[in-house]
This record gives C-alpha cells, sequence and structure tokens, in this order.
C-alpha cells in the first residue's frame, strides 16, 4: 500500500527537525571533547618540557664531573690536577647526584652510569672501606714528583684489576651519547664526545654522529 505524500512529507520534515535540533548538541560534544584533548596535550607537552628541563639541569651537575672523571683515567686534560683522594671524593659526589636524577631517565641511564664507575672503581670491599681506583701509579707518581702523598698508594687497587683508558672512554661516550639524546639532541659531532677517534664498538643508535676526529688528531691530543 503507497505510503500518502503528506505522511512522506512530514516524516522528512520530523527528519530535518531532529537533524536541526542534534547538531549544535553534537558540534558542542565535539567542541567539548577537542578542548579537553588539546588542554591534556598542552599539559602532556608542559611535563615534558619541565623533564627535559630538569635532565638538562642534571646534565649541567654531572656532566662536568663525568668529564673530569675521564680525563683523570685516559690521562687527558686536567689529569695531574687531581689526587687520587679527590677522585674518590667525587665518585662519592656523582653517586649521590646520579641517584637523585635517576628517577628522570629511563633505566639506561643508571646502567651506562653504573658501567662508566665500576670501569674507574672496585667497590664493595671491607666495610666501611672506600672505593679504590682501577688504574696505574706509574705516570701519576712522576708527574706529581715530591708531592706524592704515601698515603695515596692506598687509593688503587690491585695492578691486575687496572682497566685500560680506551674501556673508559668506550663507557664515557656512550654515558654522554645517552644523555644528549635523552635531552633532545639526534645529531652529536663526535667532538663533543671526548678525544681522539669514536670507540668502534660506540652505539650510534640513540643518536648520529655527524663526523669523526681524523686519526692525526686523535693521536695529537692523547696523553699531556
Amino acid at each position: 500500500m503507497p505510503v500518502p505524500a503528506t505522511a512522506l512529507w512530514n516524516s522528512l520534515e520530523i527528519a530535518k527537525l531532529t537533524v536541526a535540533a542534534l547538531t549544535p548538541i553534537v558540534v558542542a560534544g565535539a567542541g567539548y571533547w577537542l578542548n579537553r584533548r588539546l588542554k591534556s596535550l598542552e599539559a602532556a607537552q608542559w611535563a615534558q618540557q619541565k623533564i627535559v628541563e630538569r635532565r638538562i639541569r642534571a646534565y649541567d651537575e654531572l656532566a662536568p664531573e663525568m668529564n673530569r672523571l675521564y680525563c683523570y683515567f685516559a690521562y687527558v686534560g686536567s689529569w695531574k690536577e687531581s689526587t687520587p683522594a679527590d677522585m674518590v671524593g667525587l665518585k662519592r659526589h656523582m653517586d649521590e647526584r646520579a641517584y637523585v636524577s635517576a628517577p628522570l631517565f629511563d633505566r639506561d641511564f643508571l646502567r651506562l652510569y653504573t658501567e662508566l664507575t665500576d670501569l674507574c672503581f672496585s667497590t664493595f670491599g671491607r666495610w666501611g672501606e672506600d672505593a679504590r681506583l682501577r688504574t696505574l701509579t706509574d705516570r701519576r707518581k712522576p708527574a706529581f714528583g715530591g708531592r706524592w702523598d704515601p698515603r695515596w698508594d692506598e687509593c688503587f687497587t690491585e695492578r691486575s684489576r687496572a682497566v685500560a683508558p680506551e674501556q673508559v672512554k668506550v663507557a664515557y661516550t656512550g654515558m654522554m651519547g645517552y644523555l644528549a639524546a635523552a635531552m633532545g639532541a639526534t645529531e652529536v659531532d663526535v667532538h663533543m664526545l671526548g678525544t681522539g677517534r669514536t670507540p668502534a664498538n660506540y652505539d650510534t643508535t640513540r643518536i648520529r654522529v655527524l663526523s669523526e676526529i681524523p686519526p692525526d688528531q686523535g693521536a695529537a691530543a692523547t696523553t699531556n
């Protein structure tokens, strides 16, 4: 049985009126959702910005100390200006800063930091005993001359546990590369990661190394 034209017209009018009535509601709902979404994104962006700012502050505190550590164990830069006792005290200071800052980073932060410090120091000795330096005194005593304090000999571990400077460099560049990536740097020039060429097993998955130091320049920047 055919539907009367008047009934069909009434149905269309009802549909139009329904759509017209619902449109403002749908628009308002979509606007409300979009506004909440934008505010959520803004809050997340603000929080991430604050985290990056705090990471930068942690870098400013830790990086100079780690560079000082690297210089001492690699015999570069200002290594002759630090005493063995200074380096033992430096570890305590670095540990405090690192563990306070650790929650701002992912789990790789403490892993890389521990890899670096474990190469430089022998820990977990007798109760109350300070960490010991995993390096040799052979070149350090002549560098200090008559200023060498015999008590400093106790700051060093046995010769068999001494670590090669190149091993320290690998750990140091890995830590510095991690920190650079954590602060948002995706491209880092190797000159910023220490003297000499980048170690062959340096992890470049986090950042892209822009350039290598020529071998002749790396050789010129070794021990002082």
